[in-house]
């Protein structure tokens, strides 16, 4: 089962499951960069746009409802 996390980063980061969620985000971005998927960048040069990306954050369940692993997800 799953269940929605928080509609931003920065509630994401507020909330008592900071350092749970900063690790799932961390992990995305890292897998991210494995694959080639992604770039990140300091500055976008002029002859290029930035793509908008947002970041999904999901909680993984179990049976009884416990969380199981948290998810975050980068979807342009």
């Amino acid at each position: 089962m799953v269940e929605a996390g928080p509609n931003t980063y920065k509630s994401a980061m507020e909330s008592d499951e900071a350092c749970e969620w900063q690790e799932a985000i961390d992990s995305e971005c890292a897998s991210s960069e494995k694959n080639k998927v992604l770039t990140f960048v300091h500055e976008i040069p002029e002859t290029k746009k930035a793509i908008p990306a947002k970041l999904i954050l999901q909680r993984k369940l179990n049976v009884v409802r416990q969380t199981v692993r948290y998810k975050a997800r980068l979807v342009a």
